[in-house]
């Protein structure tokens, strides 16, 4: 776990106005490059890490984990970008709410585990997956037949023929 999510727990347990100002600081760098990566454009990232260390400010004192913290402000910031993808195009009737995206109890033991977790690389493997879904879907039928059952059911290609 990087040493500033570590550091930010630490200052966040502490209770007090200033812990939370200098955690806020430490996580400031963390929040904006993976907003970068997944909004795409320094304005967006801007905006999606001012917004999420804005309004996380109530639930940053729950966390006792630096996985659960880091794992949770990664879904709020994937969220909150692709939330603004869609408005410039489909305007969702719903936005979640953080409370909505507060991991439960069980949920916080769950990301708390010794299991090796990695948001950056799930956010990254969900996009490439979600392009990749997008592109079969884009094939004709036959083709897409094709590549269904051998890629991906793992046929070989005397099954599929």
């Amino acid at each position: 776990m990087r040493a500033e999510i570590e550091k930010a727990i630490e200052l966040l347990q502490r209770g007090d106005d200033d812990g939370v100002e200098q955690a806020l600081a430490l996580l400031q760098n963390t929040v904006f490059s993976f907003s970068m990566r997944v909004c795409g454009h320094r304005e967006d990232a801007e905006d999606t890490m001012q917004e999420v260390l804005l309004k996380s400010v109530p639930q940053l004192p729950k966390f006792d984990s630096p996985k659960a913290l880091v794992v949770w402000l990664y879904k709020v910031a994937k969220n909150r970008c692709l939330m603004n993808r869609r408005k410039s195009k489909f305007a969702p009737a719903h936005e979640l709410s953080l409370e909505e995206l507060m991991p439960d109890r069980k949920e916080l033991e769950q990301l708390s585990s010794d299991g090796k977790i990695n948001p950056e690389f799930l956010a990254i493997r969900s996009e490439e997956a979600s392009r990749l879904r997008n592109a079969i879907q884009k094939l004709p039928s036959q083709y897409r037949i094709v590549l269904v059952l051998r890629d991906m059911e793992g046929l070989s290609d005397d099954e599929v023929a």
